[in-house]
């Protein structure tokens, strides 16, 4: 989970959505969270982690592996 989707943890925007994908950039060999990104369903369009849409779908939390 980013700092994004705890924010706005539980609320329908694109950040909590299974077909946003978060940007990164790189600085000093390492990747930082933007506050940007894209949705990928029905186009490719660029999103805010605040924005919503009607094609909004809940994300599942990763499972967690033991051993």
């Amino acid at each position: 989970m980013d700092k994004y989707q705890a924010l706005y943890e539980g609320q329908p925007v694109c950040c909590n959505c299974v077909h946003c994908h978060q940007h990164y950039a790189r600085r000093k060999k390492r990747y930082i969270l933007v506050y940007g990104g894209h949705c990928t369903f029905p186009r490719t369009k660029l999103r805010r982690p605040d924005q919503a849409c009607g094609y909004w779908s809940k994300t599942e939390p990763e499972p967690v592996s033991e051993g």
